[in-house]
């Protein structure tokens, strides 16, 4: 029965981890801008061409990006428009889905193995216990007229599972992402 506990007890811990990872750390890197946002006016989005798992949850959350880089942009005085925008906003998605491992100890059950003689052998093996989805993004803000990214910044990091906290994660990123600019 106390073995059962101790088992029990590492599996929980490997439950609360793996949970803890839905709000992992997001990584952010972004280019020096080579323009100033205040310098345009206007701003559209390049039409964006998925493959690949494209549900209809995928569609939910690439409008909730535009909509945040939109507000982030809104809010820096541009307007968005169809026509001839100054500005074109460049989304780049990769989503992952991953394994997350750890290596077996001495307390886990069936990894002995009896060699005879009363002699067991035990080896560290690496096993799943998890999957989960890993994302990044990567926004070009693109001068409509010259063709060339004035800024590029990306982010990274696990993508969480429930829809809520997914557009609470997008909205901090592109939050992140927008004060990197801000920065230099």
């Amino acid at each position: 029965m106390e073995r059962k506990l101790s088992i029990l007890a590492i599996y929980l811990v490997l439950l609360l981890f793996s949970g803890s990872c839905s709000t992992g750390k997001l990584r952010v890197e972004s280019t020096k801008p080579s323009a100033s946002l205040s310098d345009y006016k206007t701003f559209d989005f390049f039409e964006l061409e998925a493959a690949g798992d494209t549900s209809s949850s995928f569609h939910e959350n690439i409008a909730y990006f535009k909509s945040e880089v939109a507000r982030q942009l809104n809010a820096r005085g541009l307007t968005q428009t169809a026509n001839q925008p100054e500005l074109k906003i460049n989304l780049g998605i990769v989503v992952e889905e991953k394994t997350q491992t750890r290596q077996t100890s001495l307390s886990d059950p069936g990894e002995w193995t009896y060699v005879g003689q009363r002699n067991y052998k035990w080896e560290s093996k690496t096993v799943e216990v998890g999957k989960y989805k890993e994302g990044s993004l990567t926004i070009h803000l693109v001068d409509n007229a010259t063709n060339e990214a004035i800024w590029v910044g990306s982010m990274a990091g696990v993508v969480p599972r429930q829809q809520a906290k997914r557009e609470t994660a997008i909205h901090k990123a592109v939050i992140a992402l927008f004060e990197e600019i801000e920065k230099q």
